[in-house]
This record gives C-alpha cells, sequence and structure tokens, in this order.
C-alpha cells in the first residue's frame, strides 16, 4: 500500500528532483523529506504537506488516493 510519504518520493522523482532541491523550494529540512518518504513520520503536518503539494505541483487527491481507497474498503459493510 502506498503510503503519502513514498508518493511524495514518486512524484519528486518522476519530476526529477532531488531531496536537496526540494529542499531549496519547500525549507523543509532533507532529513524532515527523508524521514516522511521512508514513513519514518506518516502523517506530516497539513502545513508540510501543502508546501511539498506546491512544489511538486500536486494535490492531496493524487498524495491520499489510494490510501482513501483502501481505508474507504476496509470498512466497506459486507453485503
Amino acid at each position: 500500500m502506498d503510503t503519502i510519504g513514498s508518493r511524495i518520493q514518486q512524484i519528486r522523482r518522476a519530476r526529477g528532483l532531488s531531496r536537496e532541491a526540494l529542499h531549496q523550494i519547500t525549507h523543509i529540512s532533507v532529513e524532515g523529506i527523508r524521514r516522511i518518504e521512508v514513513g519514518v513520520v506518516p502523517s506530516p503536518r497539513f502545513d508540510t504537506v501543502a508546501a511539498i503539494m506546491k512544489a511538486l505541483d500536486t494535490s492531496l487527491d493524487v498524495l491520499t488516493a489510494e490510501t482513501i481507497e483502501v481505508r474507504i474498503h476496509a470498512h466497506a459493510p459486507t453485503l
């Protein structure tokens, strides 16, 4: 299952950005970005995610789509 961090990493790499480049744009430390991407920080603060979304030109929907889908299916009643 994808996490927000793994989605951030996938999109960052697809955009051809290093963690250092993302740091330069967002002013989030390289270590902070790494910790989010590898899941040490599984639920980063919204302002942190918002800065990353802006830098990567993406949306919260894209970062959380699969995570939300899994949660919906996990809690769906069985018929």
